[in-house]
């Protein structure tokens, strides 16, 4: 965790608005297990960078992960979504679209998850 204090700095320095530094922030709190303290920087990540399908799916990744923990139904839902769109930002990436039919099973949206392996076949 004391790695992080640097970046936390360079993150107020840069007044939360540079890209790579909430992102680093993400990955250091989130391999250090601060995967609840790194949520609220995953998803100022994705508002920073809408179009950025990495950053939607580090988010899903902490969400998708947090939600498991907690049998948190909202969270499970905003990793099914981040990962959703995180493959349609990128179709070739085909660990986001597994883990968003994935989600989609797991929500009880069979058809859904369906729809999703047939696009990661045909990319």
């Amino acid at each position: 965790r004391e790695a992080v204090a640097p970046l936390r700095q360079l993150d107020q320095l840069r007044s939360g608005k540079d890209r790579e530094t909430v992102r680093s922030l993400v990955f250091c709190l989130s391999v250090s297990g601060a995967r609840a303290e790194a949520l609220p920087h995953a998803r100022r990540l994705v508002r920073l960078a809408p179009g950025d399908a990495s950053a939607r799916v580090m988010l899903g990744d902490l969400a998708g992960q947090l939600g498991y923990e907690k049998k948190d139904r909202a969270l499970l839902a905003e990793a099914r979504t981040a990962y959703e769109k995180g493959f349609a930002l990128n179709p070739k990436d085909a660990r986001a679209g597994l883990n968003a039919a994935l989600a989609a099973e797991m929500a009880g949206a069979p058809m859904s998850a369906k729809a999703i392996y047939l696009k990661i076949l045909g990319s």
